[in-house]
């Protein structure tokens, strides 16, 4: 059975260039026969975490009720995670932090994934994605043997549509097209 690559996508513009980099990191890994899911947070309901530690006790069970439970059942199913972002001001989206705040549910079972960050926004130079990488790799630093399988940071890109063309959407399609098979 192929490995699985689960897409986070945080932006909540549809084609805009983070979406079009993690469609392109998407198209590579379906080039080696990986089976790949991409999920829209922007079209789903997602509560934020209350803090109440239920999950901890209960089996990895947040009490919350909504879309993330589905999600999460992914997250844990995945053998490859991207978290998608744009970097409106200098971290990850209101969608895609609220979502990482409730993976807290299933910390402890969250084992051996590789995960992946792809980012675009408009600063022109890295210094502006520092806090959002600190963060990724603090975040995936949370569970038994993660592994961090790359960055991809887009820079400049300050109108929809701008990765079009790019050597970036190139390296986002050999990204994924480079993903082990087993």
């Amino acid at each position: 059975m192929p490995k699985k690559v689960l897409i986070l996508e945080g932006s909540a513009r549809k084609n805009g260039n983070t979406d079009l980099l993690s469609n392109e990191f998407m198209n590579g890994a379906e080039s080696v026969g990986l089976q790949t899911e991409k999920v829209y947070l922007h079209d789903k309901e997602i509560k934020c975490c209350i803090g109440c530690r239920k999950c901890q006790s209960n089996g990895s069970n947040c009490i919350r009720k909504d879309d993330a439970t589905s999600i999460l059942q992914k997250m844990l199913d995945a053998d490859y995670i991207v978290l998608a972002s744009p970097v409106y001001f200098y971290s990850f989206t209101g969608l895609l932090k609220t979502l990482l705040d409730r993976s807290f549910s299933i910390e402890k079972r969250m084992t051996g994934k590789t995960f992946y960050l792809i980012t675009s926004g408009g600063a022109p130079e890295h210094k502006y994605y520092e806090t959002i990488e600190t963060c990724y790799l603090n975040y995936i630093g949370c569970f038994e043997k993660a592994v961090n399988g790359g960055i991809i940071h887009a820079y400049g890109m300050e109108q929809k549509g701008d990765v079009k063309g790019s050597s970036i959407m190139l390296d986002a399609y050999n990204k994924g097209r480079s993903l082990p098979l087993n």
